[in-house]
């Protein structure tokens, strides 16, 4: 078991770009939700909505604390996920732990890579 951290270090971690201690929140799982991206029998399908995309997100491992979802520790919220059917788009705001955070490119850089492998070529990430 790790030994605790001095209100010292925590202060250097943070002013480092480290968040030693983040806070855990327990999450209610919703049924998954899956996407039909190969349309219904007219060619058309229904928008893709928000629930949607975040359901792809919400399990994405946070980089520094790989124990905790984004979900879990709130980086990720269903609130911050925006979808546009004219062109398809889709924002994904983001809330690091702390404000300086390290790891907030590479956090952002795995949101993208998992909608760009989920989606179809349609949808501009913004």
């Amino acid at each position: 078991m790790a030994e605790p951290i001095s209100a010292a270090e925590s202060k250097a971690a943070e002013e480092a770009g480290q968040n030693l201690n983040p806070e855990i929140h327990r999450v209610a799982r919703r049924k998954r939700i899956t996407i039909d991206l190969r349309g219904a029998t007219n060619g058309e399908r229904e928008p893709v909505t928000r629930e949607e995309i975040f359901d792809l997100i919400r399990d994405v491992r946070d980089p520094e604390h790989e124990e905790a979802t984004l979900e879990e520790l709130r980086v990720a919220r269903i609130e911050d996920v925006h979808v546009g059917e004219s062109p398809p788009y889709v924002d994904v705001f983001f809330t690091p732990t702390i404000p300086h955070c390290s790891m907030a490119t590479l956090i952002g850089l795995c949101l993208s890579v998992k909608l760009l492998r989920s989606l179809p070529s349609k949808f501009k990430l913004r």
